[in-house]
């Protein structure tokens, strides 16, 4: 038996729901029961993020630094109660640097562009998928993480593009099937 299971960013945004996920994923895993797990970005990051766009396309770099120090507390403070800071941080490290790295980018252009705002709102997924993988692998629940990289649109546009979903598929296929899943 298969499943694929949606955590929202309620869902991922607290300890309480993190400790509810965790359960949730190591019952069916229990049962081997094949899962698929989609996290949203933890409560109100994506939201915090659009701020940190629209604030570094205004010049503001230390102001959009500080709403991004709010945002790692956020993840930190929740992989401390679980004990895998020290996980979370090596998974991590590149990932905040790459966003230090665009808020620089759109603070020196004064531009936040559609591209640039799809970028900027997909480290949100990223950074809670990397959390729950680090939370799960140290509750002994078998965990890969991976980012929907593998997802083909149509364009350059990635707000409001059309999913090739061929391709799409085709990539979903060979990533469960290096899984052994069917």
């Amino acid at each position: 038996m298969s499943k694929i299971l949606k955590f929202g960013g309620t869902s991922m945004g607290s300890v309480e729901g993190l400790e509810n996920v965790v359960k949730i994923i190591g019952e069916n895993q229990s049962k081997n029961i094949t899962q698929a797990v989609v996290c949203s970005a933890m409560s109100q990051v994506t939201n915090k993020l659009i701020s940190i766009g629209k604030i570094a396309s205004e010049g503001q770099t230390e102001e959009a630094y500080k709403l991004l120090d709010v945002i790692m507390k956020q993840h930190f403070d929740v992989a401390k109660h679980f004990d895998v800071e020290a996980e979370f941080d090596e998974s991590t490290k590149k990932l905040w640097n790459k966003l230090k790295v665009l808020i620089r980018g759109v603070t020196m252009l004064k531009e936040f562009s559609s591209r640039t705002y799809a970028r900027l709102l997909s480290f949100g997924e990223q950074f809670s998928t990397r959390l729950l993988t680090v939370i799960l692998c140290k509750n002994n629940i078998n965990s890969t993480q991976y980012d929907s990289g593998f997802i083909a649109t149509k364009g350059i546009n990635l707000c409001n593009d059309d999913i090739d979903w061929k391709i799409s598929q085709e990539n979903i296929q060979k990533v469960f099937a290096d899984l052994n899943c069917k």
